[in-house]
């Protein structure tokens, strides 16, 4: 682990240690960020709280501080690390109630978010001019991105219907649909791997969390409507929280509301950073896998070519994708993501060759946890143009089954 990460951790479950101490007390603090990322010299970030006092009247300091990638502390505003609290013995009478409301407005590129890398802003009461904290600590991360060049902006709209296995917890499979909108604008600090457009197959590598580096969510109004359920028309309702903009249905959608064959379109009605849009796009018909058996956890031997079969289609392509962590034993997290990716024609029949499957790396017995998954999956696109999208939008609909699987 990167040194810098490592003590930025070890602070924060420092801050985690005291405030396990503390006493469990009725009154509250939260707090949350305009935006998740900013690039320095760019973008600035506004800090919002809210407070509650429930119970009995409570004399408190509250300290608000930003936790640098070092590990340092830095109690806003003075940037002092002596822990010195921006209000000293406050007086919270019983039924307070305070915010959400703007603490103050950030530069990224200043003093303290001057250095790329992982910060926390943190908020906590504490007992009068001691260090000890009442109730949890609430904090809010933000990642500092170094400036680079835009690569543009783009939008991806998605229905899709998978059917997996869970080989870790239940052994049982699960059907979910869903439906979704997302729009970026990327910078050149940041890289998404993506599926080869021919036939063949290919091995890549990326860090862990990597994708969302670099990046800013844009704003594509209220909503998206989208028909072609059969069960009727589904609103895509914007969803905003700390810099992310996401459109996710309003309703939980069921498997009857995916239907092979259907055209499902979106219409988009304009936002602060997209303009309005109609596509559209025809849902492919499910896949069905016969081979791997997912169910059966089934062992792929890296030193031979592996076969995949499903009830093809007789026309278009399938993608298969096989995805190895490598974990870091201190975290239990993966440090980086290694993948297969494969795109076949959708006949029913495929091999993935063992020199592929030789540049996977073994699954690392983690008793069931971050084992190497496989995908196999019918996709059908459609592109469109928007104000605001300088390399247009992509609809996918998806059908696709995946599962877990061990490397040997």
């Amino acid at each position: 682990m990167d040194n810098k990460l490592a003590r930025f951790l070890l602070t924060v479950a420092a801050l985690c240690l005291i405030a396990g101490g503390a006493f469990a007390q009725d009154p509250s603090l939260s707090i949350t960020t305009s935006s998740s990322s900013g690039i320095m010299g760019q973008d600035s970030v506004d800090l919002w709280v809210e407070a509650d006092n429930y119970g009995p009247t409570i004399n408190v300091d509250v300290h608000f501080a930003i936790v640098a990638p070092t590990g340092a502390i830095y109690e806003i505003p003075s940037w002092l690390t002596d822990l010195t609290p921006l209000f000293r013995d406050l007086t919270l009478p019983q039924g307070f109630s305070f915010g959400p409301a703007v603490l103050g407005n950030y530069a990224v590129g200043d003093f303290p978010l001057n250095v790329a890398g992982n910060y926390l802003f943190a908020a906590a009461f504490a007992e009068p001019w001691t260090p000890r904290f009442i109730g949890d600590i609430s904090f809010a991360s933000f990642t500092v991105n170094e400036q680079g060049a835009s690569e543009g902006s783009s939008g991806g709209l998605t229905v899709a219907r998978e059917k997996s296995f869970d080989s870790s917890f239940t052994h049982e499979w699960t059907t979910d649909v869903s439906a979704s909108g997302v729009f970026l604008e990327t910078v050149s600090t940041s890289r998404i791997s993506r599926l080869p457009l021919v036939e063949g197959c290919e091995v890549a590598t990326t860090d862990w969390g990597s994708c969302t580096e670099g990046m800013r969510w844009l704003d594509a109004g209220e909503k998206i409507d989208m028909q072609g359920s059969p069960q009727g028309n589904i609103e895509l309702q914007k969803y905003a929280e700390m810099g992310y903009v996401l459109y996710q249905p309003g309703r939980e959608l069921q498997e009857s509301d995916y239907a092979g064959g259907n055209t499902y379109a979106f219409t988009g009605y304009g936002g602060p950073d997209v303009g309005s849009f109609d596509v559209s796009v025809i849902a492919p018909n499910i896949l069905d896998l016969y081979q791997p058996q997912l169910d059966a956890t089934p062992a792929i031997d890296r030193s031979q070519d592996f076969g995949v079969r499903w009830n093809g289609a007789g026309s278009g392509q399938v993608y298969v994708t096989i995805s190895a962590y490598d974990i870091d034993m201190t975290t239990m997290m993966p440090k980086t993501v290694t993948t297969c990716s494969c795109v076949f024609e959708d006949d029913g029949e495929a091999q993935i060759p063992a020199s592929i499957l030789g540049q996977l790396p073994a699954s690392s017995g983690l008793f069931g946890l971050w084992m190497p998954n496989f995908s196999i999956g019918r996709f059908n696109y459609n592109y469109f143009e928007a104000d605001g999208l300088s390399n247009g939008g992509t609809v996918a609909a998806s059908t696709s089954v995946s599962g877990g699987v061990e490397l040997q």
